[in-house]
């Protein structure tokens, strides 16, 4: 899914970091019981094996120089925009 937490979401406002999907497109359905939006969904474009690298991150339709997004994004939610490159983008930061 190219979604990871190196705390393991632990934290009191936990992050997740992005890397690069496996697949073009990933719905999560979000369970209406426990948290308040209905699907958070990832569409990555230029996906490729060479490409592995971030080049650009939208979150919910605003670009963003982050490879961290809060939790709280991801369970309200709305969707990530992810283009891949084969070549690091030293923009993008933690």
């Amino acid at each position: 899914m190219g979604l990871f937490d190196v705390g393991g979401l632990s934290a009191i406002n936990p992050t997740l970091q992005l890397a690069s999907p496996l697949f073009d497109r990933i719905e999560i359905q979000l369970n209406k019981n426990y948290y308040k939006g209905d699907k958070f969904v990832i569409n990555v474009e230029n996906n490729a094996a060479n490409n592995m690298y971030l080049e650009s991150i939208s979150l919910n339709g605003n670009s963003q120089n982050s490879i961290a997004i809060p939790f709280s994004a991801i369970v309200d939610g709305g969707n990530v925009a992810l283009k891949l490159s084969d070549k690091p983008n030293n923009n993008l930061v933690l």
